[in-house]
């Protein structure tokens, strides 16, 4: 097995071979490559891929780096050749994680393969020229989603491109479909800050737009482990009134007022914590205790001084709860060592897909590999792939939510399906 060189020869891509239900084969296994080259990359994926003995017909998450953008189309041909995968799900992101390494500034190529029974994962693409997904019945959805024809799938891993569907949308129209919702892992692509720019993989087709990924139907069994970066800081408050996707007053009072008296008396390590930026928590259950967890992050943008207003990432409606956090890495480590300290006890995960927050890594631990290195440390050496995005799509208390500068963990391990030894 040699690097292509030269023009790439067209011909037909084999039929993917479903793996054996009886094999010695590892269920999972992960590889990751830093060269800079795009196809060196590729093939030094498959190769060290092929070493630990893939099986035909695995079903593979894979991360790219931008750095890969423009000859990416060319190493999934070639992996897709080499591998025979039955499914290929992927995005562009700014840093990718394999093992128990972070690329963060430098190329990286990243895949998770997963040896499933024929049937139990099924990838979908979703452009927005098919129209809005608010319009689609919950049949429609389920059908293009890949959803079994009773109940609800395990999970879904889904990468969304920001510019053209809000990640929002995607996950009201999963709820809508699903009795149980299941949950939805994936990011919210960063491999571009411009439209058109993320790629997003599905197969042998590559989308500008929309949302890629794949619904685990059976055959494995799906933990989340969601890890937070912030402390609260002020107390909480009612958003009392909105102009379009801005705060405008907090309790009665303008926003910008609120923030000033919640930074006004800081300790020292709060204020060194906030020249990194605030950070607007909305509570995910009104009403409820606002414990570890109990906040999703929404980044400020802007500010207008004289309306005295405050824009966020994500629009807020008037009524939520809210509080001003800061990101703090010693919360951050703090929360990951007690959320791994209870992953160790049980049964450990057999592959890890892992997404982190772009603003995670060393811009807050000002060190490399923190996250992905702590899991491999408490949970051994298990095959681990993923990337940072914009956010983070992850199950919630009640729902699936949105996350901000968290780190999740979508831990797996084989499950029984009708067509594993375990069934039979």
């Amino acid at each position: 097995m040699q690097p292509l060189e030269g023009p790439r020869p067209t011909f037909d891509l084999p039929d993917p071979v479903p793996p054996p239900a009886f094999s010695i084969l590892p269920w999972a296994t992960a590889a990751h490559s830093r060269h800079a080259d795009t196809r060196t990359a590729a093939f030094e994926l498959c190769e060290r891929l092929e070493a630990q003995g893939l099986a035909p017909g695995s079903t593979l998450l894979l991360f790219a780096s931008f750095h890969h953008r423009s000859a990416l189309p060319e190493a999934v041909d070639s992996i897709r050749r080499t591998l025979r995968p039955a499914n290929l799900v992927g995005t562009t992101a700014e840093a990718v994680i394999g093992g128990s390494e972070e690329l963060e500034g430098s190329p990286g190529l990243s895949v998770l393969a997963l040896a499933l029974p024929e049937g139990s994962a099924r990838t979908f693409a979703i452009d927005p020229s098919e129209g809005p997904l608010e319009s689609w019945t919950p049949e429609a959805i389920r059908r293009r989603l890949g959803f079994p024809a009773s109940g609800a799938p395990r999970a879904i891993v889904a990468f969304v491109d920001p510019f053209s569907l809000p990640a929002t949308t995607l996950l009201a129209a999963i709820e809508r479909a699903g009795d149980p919702v299941p949950p939805v892992f994936g990011v919210v692509a960063s491999g571009s800050s411009h439209v058109g720019g993320n790629f997003l993989l599905e197969g042998s087709r590559r989308l500008a737009s929309g949302v890629v990924g794949v619904t685990l139907a059976e055959a494995v069994e799906v933990e989340s482990l969601v890890s937070t970066a912030s402390r609260p800081i002020g107390r909480p408050m009612v958003v009392t009134s909105v102009r379009g996707p801005a705060l405008a007053t907090l309790g009665g009072r303008t926003a910008i007022e609120m923030a000033r008296e919640a930074t006004a008396d800081l300790d020292e390590h709060a204020r060194a914590c906030l020249r990194h930026g605030l950070f607007v928590g909305v509570a995910e259950e009104e009403g409820g205790l606002m414990g570890r967890g109990g906040y999703l992050l929404r980044t400020i943008t802007a500010g207008h001084l004289r309306r005295g207003e405050i824009l966020t990432s994500e629009p807020i409606r008037a009524g939520r709860t809210i509080q001003f956090h800061l990101r703090d890495p010693a919360v951050a480590s703090e929360d990951l060592a007690m959320l791994l300290d209870g992953a160790s006890v049980g049964e450990r995960p057999q592959a890890i897909a892992l997404f982190c927050c772009g603003q995670r890594g060393r811009r807050l631990f000002h060190r490399p590999d923190h996250d992905a290195a702590a899991i491999r440390r408490r949970l051994g050496e298990v095959p681990l792939a993923g990337c940072m995005g914009a956010a983070e799509l992850a199950p919630g208390r009640r729902r699936n939510v949105i996350q901000g500068l968290a780190a999740v963990a979508m831990m797996l391990r084989r499950g029984a399906s009708r067509s594993s030894p375990q069934s039979a």
